[in-house]
């Protein structure tokens, strides 16, 4: 019997078994507020987005659940068992673990999966669970999209900025910039530096 392991305002997520192995169902929630049929098409086009984009992330070496089907609003997914990292951060600890190692580690899937024209969306510590071998993987691509466009990269760099201390992001960032075969990291980082101009400028003109 599948059990509730979260539950967020898009989707709720089940721990189950699929074939033998362990696995997490992705269920897509009904709105109520939406037409039915406008709301199962949105479902169903987001469900299989998500499952195209992880697929790609595999296929690129990217550490992410692997799909293993794929219905109207439904993906049943692989387990990865670990810790969350953004409470492993909150913590001030990783429970033997090296932070700044983990970081390092995330800012290297990060530039894989934009090397490689995957945009995450919502890259923060609340996606990304550290497993036993204090590895990086990478879940929820709801937000995802398949593009190389600098704007959306830069987006992903900043989330990840925003959700830790100066420190670590520091570390990913380094290791953003030094991954190798990824020619855009500069490009995408002096992106990330123009959004902060005009976002710091839109705030001067509403004061």
């Amino acid at each position: 019997m599948p059990k509730i392991i979260d539950k967020g305002a898009e989707a709720r997520l089940l721990g189950s078994t699929f074939l033998g192995v362990d696995v997490v169902i992705k269920d897509r929630v009904r709105k109520n507020y939406r037409i039915e049929e406008i709301d199962s098409s949105i479902r169903k086009e987001r469900t299989r987005s998500e499952a195209r984009i992880m697929c790609a992330a595999s296929a690129c070496g990217a550490r992410v659940p692997l799909v293993l089907w794929v219905g109207s609003s439904v993906l049943v997914l692989t387990r990865i068992y670990g810790a969350m990292l953004n409470r492993l951060v909150e913590g001030g600890r990783a429970d033997g673990q090296d932070l700044f190692g983990i970081m390092s580690d995330a800012g290297r899937q990060l530039a894989l999966l934009h090397r490689n024209g995957i945009v995450h969306g919502d890259y923060t510590t609340a996606n990304i669970i550290v497993d036993r071998q204090h590895k990086a993987w990478i879940i929820d691509f709801g937000l995802g999209e398949l593009t190389s466009s600098l704007e959306s990269r830069a987006v992903d760099v900043l989330l990840m900025k925003r959700s830790v201390s100066a420190a670590l992001y520091s570390c990913f960032l380094e290791s953003y910039l030094s991954s190798r075969g990824y020619d855009d990291a500069d490009k995408v980082v002096a992106r990330l530096a123009d959004i902060e101009r005009r976002g710091r400028y839109q705030k001067r003109t509403l004061g």
